[in-house]
């Protein structure tokens, strides 16, 4: 049982990382100055690029190229918030579903460290040799249970 729990000890300590990451992101995300850096950083590469190309060329097609680059950043600067909106509820998404499964393995935990307090507790009723009786309102033991616990007791003699 205890290697069970460990494995998902350790599922949950991979989730509680990429629970961190994920909000170094959305904050990256949501920090306007970063943004507007990143935006700015994209447009002069992009117009560096250009104006290298226009540079080359000495004809008519140099002006049409020029136009399409501007109608490039254009497009791109139009599509920029999008993108961002679209990346900050995609990684918003992921953690709540990283939040649901933690939940689900948490409870996973709980409810094997219950059977397993369960059965100790059938052990050492065994060992003291009194008859297992369920309490008045309660239901019995299930045989499963007290075989286990039996079992258990013989392994461990």
């Amino acid at each position: 049982m205890d290697f069970e729990i460990n494995q998902i000890k350790d599922t949950i300590t991979g989730i509680d990382k990429t629970l961190g990451e994920n909000d170094k992101i959305l904050k990256t995300l949501q920090d306007s100055i970063s943004q507007l850096s990143l935006v700015s950083r994209e447009v002069s590469d992009y117009v560096s690029q250009v104006l290298n190309n226009v540079k080359g060329d000495n004809d008519d097609n140099g002006l049409q190229i020029t136009v399409s680059a501007l109608l490039e950043i254009r497009k791109h600067l139009d599509q920029k918030p999008t993108s961002v909106s679209n990346s900050i509820s995609s990684i918003s998404a992921s953690s709540r579903t990283l939040l649901e499964i933690r939940k689900r393995e948490e409870f996973v935990i709980e409810s094997i460290n219950a059977h397993r307090e369960k059965i100790d507790n059938l052990k050492e009723e065994i060992l003291d040799g009194s008859e297992i009786k369920r309490s008045i309102g309660n239901r019995p033991e299930s045989l499963k249970d007290i075989r286990q616990a039996k079992s258990e007791l013989l392994n461990e003699e």
